[in-house]
């Protein structure tokens, strides 16, 4: 199944709700602020915010990607939870097959990968930035980004000097390969 027909089922097994129009209580509207709705939303939210991560890139691009040129994200990393354990119990009542919520499970995990990455826009940024900096051989300033764990790069000085050395995200310092001594003067750009 795909994601997009997926959405369609969803979509589908909203649950009715009655509302008043024109004075007149009428039926057959989707009720999304039941806990089966908000679940069934928020599922068809996650399908679609991965199809905007995989049209950036496979898992495995961007993981690769953020580590060879993405700055440090921990602090940007958010996870979200699809439901409650109530919340998904009201699903297998509400008649969902086991295959349909097995499929929204995978969705849920794979939403998770794609999030640990960063944002859709982070993504999308340091993709265009990793591009540019691979086809022109350009140096990339350190105060837009640095390279993140123990990964060897050529750095340069304000003097035209240059090195090869890594940044210690943990004592948030350059250190140089060859004898892993801190670096003392300032880098400017790496590459």
């Amino acid at each position: 199944m795909t994601e997009n027909k997926a959405i369609e089922v969803l979509k589908d097994n909203f649950p009715k709700t009655c509302k008043m129009v024109d004075g007149r209580l009428k039926g057959g509207f989707d009720d999304v602020e039941c806990d089966f709705g908000k679940a069934l939303l928020q599922a068809i939210l996650s399908l679609k915010e991965i199809q905007k991560y995989r049209a950036i890139g496979t898992i495995e691009f961007l993981t690769d990607m953020k580590s060879n040129y993405v700055e440090v994200l921990s602090d940007l990393r958010q996870y979200r939870k699809l439901g409650t354990v109530k919340e998904l119990k009201e699903l297998t009542e509400n008649q969902l097959s086991g295959l349909e919520l097995a499929e929204i499970a995978v969705a849920v995990q794979t939403l998770k990968k794609y999030q640990e990455i960063g944002t859709v826009e982070e993504c999308q940024e340091n993709k265009a930035i990793a591009e540019e900096a691979a086809i022109s051989g350009k140096w990339i300033p350190c105060s837009k980004k640095l390279p993140e764990g123990r990964i060897d790069v050529l750095v340069s000085f304000s003097d035209h000097d240059s090195v090869i050395a890594w940044y210690s995200e943990v004592n948030k310092c350059w250190k140089n390969s060859s004898t892993d001594n801190v670096i003392t003067s300032e880098v400017i750009a790496w590459q």
